[in-house]
């Protein structure tokens, strides 16, 4: 459940929206599980959104998930139970392979979460942990936080692309016609 709260807290900050979740708020389908990961696909009732996530949790407890929202929007969240942190911005690293990315994201509650605004990166870092062995999070100075086995993961990111195109909503001017100059609308 925590980790779902932080997913939706991550929707809420992407979105500006606040307010508190309800036990029946979320509804939540499996789609997929393989070696550690899985996919499950959610629906916000009080938000009237969804996302579709692929997580994995290590034996230490702590989760990463990569989500889709309906929106279009993506992200990386990473938590455990154990950390105790300000809210706020946090710099990070996430290597997979020994290939790093350096982060900023938004801490809360024992969990951080960083939206994929660039595109390039955010392939790159999908392609990385479909071929990867494993997963690490490293804080700003260096210290080791969290490591994630990929057995699965490709998989799971397929799944993942699977759902999160099925649920993306449309973008309602895509298919706009412009009047010729003159013609006005």
């Amino acid at each position: 459940m925590r980790r779902w709260a932080a997913i939706a807290g991550a929707a809420a900050l992407w979105a500006g929206a606040t307010g508190a979740a309800g036990a029946d708020q979320f509804d939540s389908t499996p789609l997929f599980a393989a070696g550690r990961w899985s996919v499950e696909h959610t629906y916000d009732a009080a938000a009237r959104g969804s996302w579709c996530a692929a997580d994995t949790v290590n034996a230490e407890g702590q989760w990463l998930s990569v989500v889709g929202y309906d929106t279009g929007a993506a992200a990386i969240l990473v938590g455990d139970p154990e950390w105790r942190m300000r809210e706020g911005a946090v710099r990070f690293r996430i290597d997979v392979d020994r290939t790093g990315w350096d982060v900023e994201g938004t801490g809360s509650d024992g969990s951080v979460a960083v939206f994929l605004d660039d595109a390039v990166a955010a392939a790159d870092f999908l392609a990385g942990l479909t071929e990867g062995a494993e997963a690490a999070v490293y804080s700003d100075a260096g210290r080791r936080l969290a490591a994630f086995p990929l057995d699965g993961a490709s998989r799971a990111i397929e799944e993942l692309v699977r759902c999160w195109n099925r649920i993306e909503l449309p973008d309602p001017f895509a298919t706009a016609t412009v009047a010729p100059p003159g013609m006005g609308l």
